[in-house]
């Protein structure tokens, strides 16, 4: 009797285990999805860096023709 309630024991001490698997699996694929963003950002960080650098340009040029 005591080796089926060791074996459930077990059973479920493994089943916690596949759950926290889970969780870290979900927890990398959350990791990833930050890393992403954080790539975006800095897309979106030299995008207006480029926009001033178009600005200053028009700013230049309406100062060559006037």
């Amino acid at each position: 009797m005591s080796y089926i309630s060791d074996l459930i024991h077990c059973m479920s001490y493994i089943s916690d285990l596949i759950h926290c698997m889970s969780y870290i699996s979900a927890l990398i694929h959350c990791m990833s999805y930050i890393s992403d963003l954080i790539h975006c950002m800095s897309y979106i960080s030299d995008l207006i860096h480029d926009m001033s650098y178009i600005s200053d340009l028009i700013h230049c040029m309406s100062y060559i023709l006037i």
